[in-house]
């Protein structure tokens, strides 16, 4: 072997990945860590978790690496029944494990995994449990981004930061990330990790052109500690689509699920999304890519977090970094601030453990 050559010429294939699929992709540093991510991060939840079969997620997996992608995002309850999304990926990586090192990986601890009162939350007995659950089913050593899922407000700021320290110091994770903590708390807990040399890879928050609740939060965070956002839903689950105005939504999209996420739209919402597909029709870019561009145009935001579930459902990255310097400008944000919808009522702080006995 030529020692000036790539290494990774050499690696044996099973998928017969592409060779160059990272010049398909384009990066961003994840708040200053020098780790890098796809500016597209796939979420996992239906793409294994049991909602569509093995094979056909696998196809799409491997059709994301080669297009680039290097970040699949996880929970510790992903998939029905909770747990199988990992369950699955993994095995999916076991296929491509000579790679595993070029992917970042995160999964996520704090909401609802399994009956009782110690089934949820920032207890170290409940974050190290599913830290662990999730390894084993993803059989990897490590996560590169463990989350906390959701603020517990069972359980004091500075807890959490001690439990996440002790995780952090076992090798379990590389980076924390903080998924939809209320402000103050989320401030609190990035000083106190800060304060114990915990690095914070990101902050998970619902954005989107329709959802801009916390965009001025994330912001305020990276102008102050560097800290980037990687945004879920950067499609509104399906609303910020083409195929949403035209009608033609398949009968398995989340808009058509009769126990939905999807946020039903009013008069104002209405008038809000006009204006986004207007805008879109006028650039002659789709509603869903424009969405996309849009949110990958700020500074703050790393990667935009959305569950594919199509091979025609991927995107170009190499498309959006060239449309981001045309139409980062294209909408009017206080108009877009206007109409935006408050936060989705799933996305908020849940306490399931309420509804037991507690002295």
């Amino acid at each position: 072997m030529n020692f000036q050559d790539d290494p990774s010429d050499y690696f044996y294939q099973k998928q017969n990945l592409n060779s160059n699929r990272q010049l398909n992709g384009v990066y961003k540093d994840l708040s200053n860590t020098c780790c890098f991510t796809s500016i597209i991060t796939a979420g996992l939840w239906r793409l294994f978790g049991n909602h569509i079969a093995l094979n056909d997620s696998k196809k799409i997996f491997f059709r994301l690496i080669d297009s680039g992608v290097n970040h699949f995002d996880l929970g510790n309850n992903y998939g029905r029944p909770p747990g199988s999304a990992e369950e699955f990926f993994g095995k999916a990586l076991s296929e491509i494990r000579e790679i595993r090192d070029e992917l970042i990986i995160s999964s996520k601890a704090g909401y609802e995994m399994f009956p009782g009162p110690n089934g949820s939350g920032s207890s170290l007995k409940h974050l190290r449990s599913q830290v662990e659950g999730s390894l084993k089913r993803l059989n990897i050593d490590y996560l590169d981004i463990f989350y906390t899922h959701r603020f517990d407000p069972m359980c004091e700021v500075e807890v959490v930061a001690d439990n996440l320290k002790f995780l952090y110091d076992l090798g379990l994770y590389n980076y924390a990330g903080i998924s939809s903590y209320p402000k103050d708390k989320l401030i609190e807990l990035i000083e106190l990790l800060l304060e114990r040399k915990v690095p914070i890879a990101c902050l998970q928050y619902n954005i989107s052109l329709i959802s801009l609740d916390n965009f001025m939060l994330c912001k305020e965070c990276f102008d102050k500690w560097k800290i980037s956002t990687i945004a879920f839903s950067p499609l509104a689950q399906g609303l910020l689509t083409d195929s949403y105005f035209d009608e033609t939504k398949k009968i398995d999209s989340r808009v058509n699920e009769k126990s939905s996420t999807v946020t039903k739209v009013t008069s104002e919402m209405k008038e809000s999304l006009n204006y986004i597909r207007d805008t879109s029709r006028k650039n002659n870019v789709s509603v869903e890519l424009m969405s996309m561009v849009w949110l990958l145009s700020q500074d703050f935001i790393s990667s935009a977090a959305y569950g594919p579930r199509k091979i025609d459902q991927l995107f170009n990255m190499l498309e959006i970094k060239d449309l981001s310097n045309n139409l980062n400008n294209a909408f009017d944000f206080n108009l877009l601030l206007a109409n935006s919808i408050s936060e989705i009522n799933q996305w908020k702080t849940r306490n399931p453990r309420n509804k037991f006995m507690m002295m």
